[in-house]
């Protein structure tokens, strides 16, 4: 079960309940269309945003960054964890 979140300043423009095994497809359609949503607001309101999502398995980096690259919005990888900086 995954529950995913997409908020700007302005509102929420993503939400998604998965209730399904393979959720990294379903992530990648996801950030899809959070992408496209941006892309409008940031036309309308003359705002940047970028896309930050931690290491877990679902994000699947190969489905990601072209999507990024195509959208033009930057996405920013946190670092896996370590005990030396949690």
């Amino acid at each position: 079960m995954t529950f995913t979140l997409a908020v700007t300043p302005y509102e929420v423009i993503g939400l998604s309940f998965v209730v399904k095994s393979n959720v990294g497809i379903f992530f990648a359609d996801f950030i899809k269309d959070v992408m496209y949503k941006l892309r409008e607001v940031q036309r309308n309101k003359k705002v940047k945003f970028v896309i930050t999502i931690d290491n877990a398995p679902i994000h699947l980096q190969e489905l990601i960054e072209p999507l990024a690259r195509e959208s033009k919005i930057p996405v920013l990888c946190l670092s896996p964890y370590s005990p030396f900086f949690h």
